[in-house]
């Protein structure tokens, strides 16, 4: 005789180890039983709904109007580098419900050895990024109307400056500052797209990833 209680343990459980599964793994589970299966589209749908898995400040949606898949798995950060680059993480949970939203991700994790970016200033309250501070873009700062200014490298304070994180001379670590979607084309795949007006030299996000075989995709 099946316990009455049986369905809402194993949906429990289902929260805590599907988000953890790859595509295929989730489709495989989903078609064990109805209570998996219902678990496993919450988990489609939550992932289709954030590729950033909630450790951004907006979310970055897919939108797909070519096929059946709801979103392109890979394994996200916030960060360009991580302490254990030699061997980074092959799993990552996504689609969870969050009790909690994860926490900001500023400042950077310790990366162990590898030198900061940042300059070293010590500027006064609301000074970094001026005329005097050690960090200033001089090219953004030269730059007028209908300049380049922007287009190229950013200068900033980093972690070696007394500054902190609501320093306005900071405009890469804030994480995704625009609303942005991913969206599927007919040809090209999937693709990053800007869901809002930009301005001319607007910082959007840094957009970086490594290339796989397709048959390693499918392990």
């Amino acid at each position: 005789m099946r316990s009455p209680a049986a369905p809402g343990a194993v949906g429990e459980s289902a929260e805590l180890v599907l988000p953890w599964l790859p595509p295929r793994q989730l489709a495989t589970v989903a078609s064990a039983c109805r209570a998996l299966r219902a678990a496993a589209s919450a988990v489609a749908s939550r992932r289709a709904a954030d590729a950033a898995r909630g450790l951004e400040p907006l979310p970055i949606p897919f939108s797909n109007n070519v096929d059946s898949k709801p979103y392109a798995y890979f394994l996200y950060t916030p960060f360009s580098l991580t302490g254990s680059a030699s061997s980074p993480p092959r799993y990552q949970p996504w689609g969870c419900v969050w009790a909690r939203p994860p926490g900001p991700t500023w400042p950077r994790p310790n990366l162990d050895g590898f030198p900061s970016a940042g300059c070293g200033c010590s500027c006064a309250s609301g000074e970094c990024g001026g005329p005097r501070c050690a960090c200033a873009d001089a090219e953004a700062n030269a730059g007028g109307p209908g300049s380049e200014a922007g287009m190229g490298s950013l200068r900033e304070c980093g972690d070696g400056c007394a500054c902190g994180p609501s320093c306005a001379n900071r405009r890469t670590q804030r994480g995704v500052a625009v609303r942005l979607r991913i969206v599927r084309h007919p040809k090209k795949g999937w693709g990053l797209h800007a869901d809002e007006a930009l301005r001319r030299g607007q910082f959007v996000c840094e957009y970086a990833g490594k290339v796989e075989h397709a048959t390693l995709q499918s392990h």
